[in-house]
C-alpha cells in the first residue's frame, strides 16, 4: 500500500470517526503511533465524541478526545507528534477545559506543561476553573498557575457562584482564600450569599457570614431566605 493510499484509508469515517479518533478514544497508543507515523494521519481531523457523563455530543480533534477520555499516554504521543493542545471543540472548549470537567488532574497537568491555555473560555465564557469546582485539588492547581478567580461567564457568574450552586464548601473556601469576590453579582442579581441561600447551602452561608462583614440586616434577610428555601425543599420531599 502506498503512502497516499494509507493516508486516504486513515481519512475514512465510520459513524463520524476516522481510525485515529477511534484509537484515541480506546487508548490504544500503539495504533495511534502507527497511524500518525506510518500512515501520516491528520492530527487535526475532526470526529464526533459523546461525553459519557452528560451525553453531550461534540465535534473535536483526536487530542481533545484523548484528553477527555483520560488517555494520558495517547495524549503524550499526539502532543509529541505536534498536535495542537489548544484546538477547541465546536462549542469552543479546549482539551484542557474539557479535561477539567472530567477532573483528570494528571491530564490537566500534562497539557499545561505542553502549553495549554487555562485562561481561554468556551463560547459561553466558561473557564477551566469554573469547570473544576467539583475538585478542590484541581482548582488549587489552576489557581497556582494563574487562573483568574473572578473571571465571569456570559451570565456574569464567577467560579464562586458555581461552587456554591453545587454545595462545594471546600472549593468555595479555597476560592475565597485566593481572592474570590463574594459581592460580585450574576446577571440575575445574585451574589455569593444570595446564591447560597437560594440553593439551600447552609454550610456556605455560614462560611460567608464568618468571612464577609455583611450588615446585620443583610444577614437577617439571608437567613430568612435560607430558611424559606429549606422549607420548600422539605415540603417537596
Amino acid at each position: 500500500m502506498s503512502p497516499a493510499e494509507r493516508r486516504a484509508l486513515c481519512g475514512r469515517k465510520l459513524e463520524g470517526c476516522a481510525p485515529l479518533f477511534v484509537a484515541c478514544k480506546r487508548g490504544n497508543v500503539e495504533i495511534v503511533e502507527y497511524l500518525v507515523h506510518v500512515c501520516a494521519a491528520d492530527l487535526e481531523q475532526r470526529g464526533v465524541y459523546e461525553v459519557p457523563d452528560d451525553r453531550s455530543v461534540h465535534t473535536v480533534t483526536p487530542l481533545w478526545c484523548a484528553a477527555v477520555a483520560g488517555r494520558l499516554e495517547v495524549l503524550r504521543a499526539l502532543a509529541d507528534a505536534g498536535a495542537d493542545v489548544n484546538a477547541g471543540s465546536d462549542s469552543g472548549s479546549t482539551p484542557v477545559r474539557s479535561a477539567c470537567f472530567m477532573t483528570h488532574l494528571d491530564v490537566v497537568r500534562f497539557l499545561v506543561s505542553r502549553g495549554a491555555d487555562i485562561h481561554r473560555p468556551n463560547h459561553n465564557g466558561g473557564t477551566c476553573l469554573i469547570n473544576s469546582v467539583q475538585s478542590a485539588r484541581l482548582c488549587a492547581f489552576l489557581l497556582e498557575h494563574g487562573a483568574a478567580v473572578n473571571a465571569r461567564d456570559t451570565q456574569l457568574k464567577t467560579v464562586l457562584h458555581y461552587a456554591i450552586q453545587e454545595h462545594r464548601v471546600e472549593t468555595a473556601r479555597l476560592l475565597l482564600e485566593h481572592g474570590a469576590d463574594p459581592l460580585l453579582a450574576s446577571r440575575a442579581g445574585d451574589d455569593a450569599l444570595r446564591t447560597a441561600c437560594l440553593k439551600g447551602a447552609a454550610q456556605v452561608v455560614s462560611l460567608l457570614a464568618g468571612r464577609v462583614r455583611y450588615p446585620a440586616a443583610r444577614l437577617a434577610d439571608a437567613y430568612e431566605l435560607l430558611g424559606s428555601t429549606q422549607l420548600d425543599e422539605f415540603n417537596e420531599q
